[in-house]
């Protein structure tokens, strides 16, 4: 199936699928100390490229993965966000990630991208539960995840303790469910 040309769009930015071509827009979402330091493997183009097909291999499967997030004014790709399936204990969730470059942060934007991607789990996917993971090391992240999530709590993942941001499907607001 090819995934059409623009998954989500909200007031500033639009989410779409990757596309190769992608990759040195990718590698500057990561080049910074503070994204790499969450996410090394993304120094370079290989790392870029890995993260792309793997994604394509979700649109694939899962129809549905990180996208492309892209200012809307610009076409420019600035980040990424979007549904992946993730091992949470014993259990798959649907996890919202999201990752945005460096001079693009404190704006807004992933929170308005999350939320899109929030009802598009809801609505469309037919998700009954959302989550966000959260090393407990990155605040920014946090700070997104407060915003578009209902609960918190604490698991173990790949040896650490991460923070489970959490939102049911019951608890989304009746009004963004008819939107």
């Amino acid at each position: 199936m090819i995934p059409p040309l623009v998954i989500l769009e909200t007031d500033r930015v639009t989410l779409r699928p990757f596309h190769p071509n992608d990759e040195a827009a990718l590698v500057r979402v990561f080049d910074d100390a503070y994204a790499r330091r969450f996410y090394p493997d993304m120094a370079d183009m290989a790392g870029a490229r890995r993260w792309i097909a793997k994604n394509l291999e979700r649109y694939a499967t899962d129809e549905f993965g990180l996208w492309a997030l892209c200012l809307r004014s610009t076409g420019e790709l600035v980040g990424d966000c979007g549904l992946t399936n993730q091992a949470v204990e014993q259990a798959t969730e649907v996890e919202i990630g999201y990752h945005l470059r460096a001079d693009h942060r404190g704006r807004g934007l992933v929170t308005e991208a999350a939320l899109a991607c929030m009802h598009h789990g809801f609505m469309t996917v037919g998700a009954a539960r959302l989550v966000s993971m959260v090393h407990p090391e990155n605040p920014a992240s946090m700070g997104v995840a407060r915003r578009i999530h209902q609960h918190t709590r604490r698991f173990e993942r790949l040896g650490d303790l991460y923070h489970l941001f959490y939102t049911e499907q019951t608890e989304w607001p009746i009004e963004a469910q008819r939107s």
